[in-house]
């Protein structure tokens, strides 16, 4: 979903309510992963998710944030604003009927960014969704469980990219997990328009630290 050191930054994220932002992951994510500026000519489509490392390597950097997500209610707007801000190109692409653009800067691939529309009349925001790299879905589950965690979308194996889950840590802020199934991107100096940082902006530093 999810080449670089790769890694985001959520500054823009206000804390929100514990419940109140459990519920709009909930409620906002779809499948999963993968997205050009608006200049870009239109790219053929795939019906399968792209590899987060090509070629594949069985390099692995368990709990790195190894790649990122927008779920947005406008890919198109979406897309223009990122090409335009950080030069990203997109190919196109879509799984069953949920569409999705992978994000490409360099060459490589830095995020993907999910259409998700919404019933007429309601009026949600884009979210970010941060994928950390484990070993095992199954197990990371079970420990995140244990921790005071909560699964909100249990693992599942997305052809192409591996096993992903959503968890809710303990105090409502929510990130993926994902045993990719090409590797880890590998430990390089970012480029322009990589990710670079992700931060969590909590209420109960102490305690989401142990979790």
């Amino acid at each position: 979903m999810l080449p670089h050191q790769t890694t985001v930054r959520n500054e823009a994220q206000r804390p929100r309510p514990k419940r109140a932002l459990a519920g709009l992951a909930v409620a906002a994510l779809v499948l999963t992963p993968a997205a050009v500026s608006a200049q870009s000519p239109p790219a053929a489509t795939s019906d399968t998710m792209p590899a987060i490392v090509t070629p594949a390597t069985q390099e692995r950097h368990p709990g790195k944030m190894i790649f990122a997500e927008l779920v947005t209610p406008d890919l198109e707007s979406a897309k223009q604003f990122y090409g335009s801000l950080f030069g990203w190109t997109f190919q196109d692409s879509h799984m069953g009927t949920t569409q999705f653009a992978e994000a490409v800067a360099g060459g490589h691939p830095v995020a993907a960014l999910i259409d998700r529309e919404l019933p007429p009349g309601q009026r949600r925001p884009a979210i970010w969704l941060s994928f950390f790299s484990v070993a095992d879905t199954e197990a990371a589950r079970a420990t995140a469980g244990q921790a005071g965690g909560r699964v909100l979308f249990e693992p599942k194996l997305i052809p192409n990219l591996g096993s992903e889950a959503v968890i809710a840590d303990p105090q409502g802020a929510v990130f993926g997990i994902l045993a990719s199934s090409s590797g880890d991107p590998a430990d390089n100096l970012a480029r322009p328009g990589d990710w670079i940082w992700s931060s969590l902006v909590t209420t109960d530093p102490d305690s989401d630290a142990a979790f």
